[in-house]
């Protein structure tokens, strides 16, 4: 088999190339777990619609493990970790076709905010993960303001993170 750059050897005959796969998820969160019971590596990414498992390897090693996700660009908790991970902040667009909906979806790709966008809601919404900003106690230039918050704060992740989404 053909060695290719920033390919790694998983385990058995399982080969995976972690600076693609990175390149390829971009702003997408993903995290790694690995099961010290079973011997099983779980790589899983969330879009936007809940955490999907996107391959599982068995027999696996803790330090095959832990290398996916350094070359992952990962971050781990403690000295010895099961698990790492790499989130993005991104918002979900409820888009009602209003023109308060057109302002504040021009807003968010100016800022550079990846977005999740849902056309055809019965009224303007936005969602940064944590909040829930809704009409009518939200108005669409209000909305903005709190974009504009959200993208100063998380300034230097947006900076950071790969191009994507």
């Amino acid at each position: 088999m053909m060695q290719y750059m920033g390919t790694m050897k998983l385990g058995g005959p399982i080969e995976i190339n972690a600076i693609g796969l990175r390149d390829m998820l971009g702003r997408v969160p993903h995290w790694v777990k690995f099961d010290s019971k079973t011997h099983r590596i779980e790589f899983w990414k969330n879009a936007g619609g809940g955490g999907v498992l996107v391959l599982a390897i068995e027999n696996a090693s803790h330090e095959n493990a832990a290398r996916l996700a350094q070359e992952l660009g990962l971050k781990g908790e403690g000295s010895s970790p099961t698990s790492w991970s790499r989130w993005y902040p991104h918002v979900t667009l409820c888009h009602d076709g209003s023109e308060g909906a057109d302002r504040l979806h021009d807003e968010i790709l100016r800022l550079g905010i990846p977005l999740h966008l849902a056309r055809g809601c019965q009224s303007l919404e936005l969602c940064d993960g944590q909040y829930r900003y809704t009409q009518p106690m939200w108005p669409a230039e209000k909305i903005i303001s709190a974009v504009k918050e959200l993208a100063e704060r998380w300034r230097k992740q947006l900076d950071a993170a790969p191009k994507g989404i």
